[in-house]
């Protein structure tokens, strides 16, 4: 559905930007001012219903959380408050309570979704509408309207009494008793068409001044261009205006045409602009629609053209934080005037970069177009043609010319940001000295040099440190805070604005509220069965960040793809339902295990691939880390957490010495080794560090024979992650394997150089083996554990899996969480993968189950010889047949099971009847499957 929807919108956008003035785009930019108001005066007790609540220093959801003594205000479940305010505010309601939080009294604001009233008496209320309201049988739009006779009940300023409380359909409902028509009566209303009864109710946030709003402004001539394909002038401000004519044709205007502005109109919330242009060598004036006309000069004078107060945000986008100035939203009245520097189309609508005065000081921020009218300019610069070209379909951007704009310096707020060649996805990524796709680990400092605007998205053109390199490239502006805006000489009256992070003061991002957490897990796409156990996460560990990771793979061909002999393995000392009974998985005939590593390794069932490959049994604390995202996060990847990794092995607080290459003797510890391959390889040092206990340690004190150095053939090499170390049923053979990596690589001189083969000690073995983790498995898309294990990216995709174990992923997992035990309330990223038709249901743990085995190794008649002759393999069914003389007045008959676990009935003595005399010998598995033999006897009375 969504991907249809996508196909019809882009088609409608090709159409009206080919044909602008034909097709209507659906508009509107001017917000009338709603009932805002706010109730004072009441005391009303009432409970919180989240796990956990925020307190807000103001009724938004962009307000700064409550601090108290450096800790941030949450409210558990079940805390008790009192209510003494609400406020609506964007169709929202907000309580100002009073609550205990940690033995003090506090007041804040708090959303009234998560507070539940306690109603121990009735609450007094009014209805809080500019137009009647009908009340309802029930809590839900689909209940029947209350009805006196025939007239429906719909009050406006009555008085209520709020009885109960219900949330029906995503609303709360209030039970409500009034007086209607002499009667008290009860019904249900929404909950944000009330408002409690008070000592006070006045009305705020609303301006409804309109003095200094216009609907046309002239007088001026601003220099822009054309930016749709064809667009047709008419000859008045509307859309089924004639167009206009010159001479006999219809005048329609070219994408990159230069124009003036010389007049603004608005009509039905749509900006027209009046222009001037050259049509067939002539002069001509008309009017187009503003969305198709992009300015080509700044600083043209303008000013805030609105009915109410407009809040300036820090870039063009609604979804942008508000701009603010000593912690105080930037909110400029009606006629304050601007100065529009550049323009960017997000999501349909029109926005300008602004600079304005604000307590004195020149402030620079962004404001929809619509809420702007340009005014007279004496002078103004010609039109120029340096707009850039639209890449890939993306909304044409443009790098802004802002003579008040200085260099800023911002910090990466994402795990792991890709930088890229150019402003959009579309572009390649930017590479490092060793042919390596560089990714900027979260607090990675960058130079910003220009903003550029594409779609609803704000990118920075960067430079910055690496390795030991200074580089340039893109990045997405979502995942850089600015932290840093020098001051420039040539304009030492510009006042940096504050732009707050929202986050604390650590560098966090900001903690999502239930409800934008709800709102974030919709937009990534996260199905239903997943949603229970992210929101215990999140209310558990509120910093981290969950990103659906959409395979677009359907889950019945991934489990088919997966479920192949010797593809995943599991040890052979699980319970039978663990492990496959396909034919080249079990040999039905010796009633064992077919190995594929060593003698212990085995074919894992298909259901216990289900269970491991299905992520929403792994949605824990300790189990989720198998989908961290593995790129090195230096701000809180320690040597203090790898050592907790390595905690009980023999490598925790291990030092060893090795030669450098200048031939020198280095002593170092595992901890700072691994630290130091993060710095080299970009990749999780907690990671690496967990790979490497995974694959080589044995016990408390014991090591592989892989990282010993003393294995005959191969004294003096090292390999920790076992890399090359592939399936050997020789004993020591995977050992071997990989040893002979270490010692050769892959025969590519410019390969082992990178990777540093030969690992000829510990330090090489660990820094390059980490080398060709980042490089073969997480720079290509693997970059979880689980995308490790179960390769379910684009790139061979279901093969260039890193490990066998079947259960690999977890067990990882649960060691990288011991890395992390001391401070897991930090930004860390999980990638969750998502398929398509995945089960309703949790797929299970494979139940316990009973060996199957009901096959007879052996079956004979003494004395006598089965035809056919018997065969372990033969086929359920197999009639055997004998002929014995007819004096023969019965025989023995002997059978063995292949399981010792299986029982065997119909043997022994057997009395034979002339004729034919059918033996059954049944074997009963231990699981209670029943097979059956059968032999024909035939007591034959002319044979003597």
């Amino acid at each position: 559905m969504k991907k249809r929807n996508h196909i019809l919108f882009t088609m409608l956008m090709c159409f009206v930007m080919a044909f602008p003035s034909i097709t209507p785009l659906q508009r509107n930019n001017i917000v009338q001012a709603s009932a805002i108001t706010a109730s004072t005066g009441v005391s009303i007790p009432g409970i919180v219903t989240a796990s956990s609540l925020k307190v807000r220093s103001k009724a938004d959801k962009t307000g700064a959380q409550l601090k108290i003594s450096g800790k941030y205000v949450s409210l558990i479940k079940n805390t008790k408050v009192t209510i003494l305010k609400e406020v609506i505010v964007d169709g929202e309601k907000w309580y100002y309570i009073s609550a205990k939080w940690n033995g003090t009294t506090i007041k804040g604001y708090v959303s009234s979704d998560y507070i539940k009233l306690s109603l121990s008496s009735k609450v007094p209320a009014l209805v809080n509408s500019n137009s009647k309201i009908q009340i309802r049988t029930g809590a839900g739009d689909n209940k029947p309207y209350l009805k006196v006779g025939n007239t429906i009940v719909a009050l406006k300023t009555t008085t209520l009494y709020i009885t109960g409380e219900v949330t029906a359909g995503g609303a709360k409902w209030y039970k409500v008793s009034f007086k209607f028509e002499g009667k008290t009566r009860s019904g249900y209303i929404k909950a944000i068409d009330t408002k409690f009864k008070g000592t006070t109710s006045v009305k705020t946030q609303e301006d409804t001044s309109t003095a200094s709003y216009v609907t046309s402004a002239s007088n001026y001539s601003v220099p822009g261009i054309v930016n749709a394909t064809s667009l047709n002038v008419r000859t008045k401000a509307s859309r089924t205006g004639p167009q206009l004519k010159s001479g006999s044709k219809n005048v329609a205007i070219k994408n990159k045409t230069k124009i003036t502005i010389i007049k603004e109109v608005i009509v039905s919330n749509e900006k027209w602009y009046y222009i001037s242009f050259k049509f067939d060598k002539k002069t001509v004036k008309g009017y187009v629609l503003s969305d198709y006309i992009k300015i080509a000069t700044t600083k043209i004078p303008a000013a805030v053209n609105s009915k109410k107060n407009i809040s300036i945000r820090t870039g063009a986008s609604d979804k942008k934080s508000y701009l603010k100035v000593s912690g105080k939203t930037v909110s400029l009245k009606p006629g304050t005037e601007l100065a529009v520097i550049s323009e960017y189309m997000t999501s349909g609508v029109k926005w300008f970069k602004v600079t304005f005065k604000y307590s004195g000081k020149t402030t620079t921020g962004y404001i929809k177009a619509m809420d702007v009218i340009f005014k007279k300019k004496e002078e103004v610069k010609e039109p120029v043609d340096n707009t850039p070209k639209p890449e890939d379909n993306e909304t044409t951007p443009e790098k802004p010319v802002d003579n008040n704009d200085t260099v800023k310096i911002g910090k990466v707020t994402a795990s792991s940001l890709r930088v890229r060649s150019g402003s959009g996805t579309s572009y390649a990524q930017v590479y490092d000295a060793a042919n390596q796709p560089i990714s900027l680990s979260s607090g990675h400092e960058v130079t910003i040099k220009s903003e550029i605007a594409i779609g609803s998205t704000l990118w920075y053109e960067v430079s910055f440190k690496y390795g030991n390199a200074t580089y340039d490239g893109y990045v997405s502006g979502d995942y850089i805070r600015i932290v840093e805006t020098p001051n420039v000489p040539e304009n030492p009256g510009t006042t940096i604005p504050e732009i707050p992070n929202d986050g604390d003061n650590t560098g966090n991002p900001p903690i999502l509220s239930d409800a934008e957490f709800e709102a974030a897990m919709i937009n990534q796409g996260f199905p239903e069965s997943y949603k229970p156990y992210l929101r215990a996460l999140h209310a558990e560990h509120p910093y981290w960040q969950f990103e659906a990771y959409q395979t677009g793979l359907d889950w019945e061909t991934v489990i088919a793809n997966q479920n192949k002999i010797g593809k995943n393995l599991i040890t052979n000392s699980k319970n039978i339902a663990w492990k496959s009974l396909a034919t080249g998985a079990y040999n039905w005939k010796t009633d064992q295990f077919i190995p594929y590593d060593g003698s212990t390794w085995v074919t894992a069932s298909k259901e216990a691939i289900e269970y491991y490959m299905d992520p929403r049994n792994f949605l824990t604390s300790s189990e989720i880390f198998q989908f961290e995202l593995l790129s090195y996060q230096k701000a809180y990847q320690t040597k203090e957490g790898v050592e907790n990794i390595l905690l009980n092995t023999a490598l925790y607080g291990t030092s060893y010495t090795y030669i450098n290459d200048a031939a020198e003797e280095i002593a170092t510890t595992y901890g700072d080794t691994f630290i130091k391959a993060a710095e080299v390889s970009m990749v999780s040092p907690y990671h690496l560090a967990t790979r490497v206990k995974q694959e080589v340690v044995t016990g408390r004190t014991t090591l592989s024979s892989s990282v010993t150095g003393k294995v005959s053939g191969y004294e003096g090499y090292y390999n920790f992650f076992n890399i090359g170390a592939t399936h050997s049923t020789v004993p020591g053979g995977a050992v071997a394997n990989g040893l002979n990596y270490a010692k050769n690589g892959s025969g590519n001189a410019a390969t082992n150089a990178l990777y540093m083969i030969p690992w000829d000690s510990p330090f090489k073995s660990i820094v390059g083996g980490s080398n060709f983790i980042g490089a073969s498995y997480i720079n290509r898309g693997q970059n979880t554990v689980y995308l490790q294990k179960f390769n379910v990216t684009p790139v061979s995709t279901h093969s260039h899996q890193y490990m066998a174990n079947v259960e690999a992923a977890r067990a990882e997992s649960a060691k990288t969480y011991a890395g992390y035990s001391a401070m897991t309330d930090i930004p860390i990223v999980f990638k969750i993968p998502v398929y398509i038709n995945m089960p309703e249901n949790v797929c299970p743990q494979p139940a316990t189950a009973l060996n199957p085995n009901n096959w007879l190794k052996s079956l004979s008649v003494d004395g006598y010889k089965l035809t056919p002759t018997f065969k372990i393999e033969d086929l359920e069914g197999t009639l055997y047949s004998l002929i014995v003389p007819g004096k023969i007045e019965g025989v023995n008959v002997s059978a063995a099971a292949v399981s010792t676990k299986a029982s065997v009935s119909g043997t022994g003595y057997v009395p034979l009847s002339i004729g034919n005399n059918p033996v059954t010998i049944t074997v009963t598995a231990e699981n209670q499957a029943v097979r059956q033999y059968t032999i024909n006897i035939v007591r034959d009375m002319s044979v003597q």
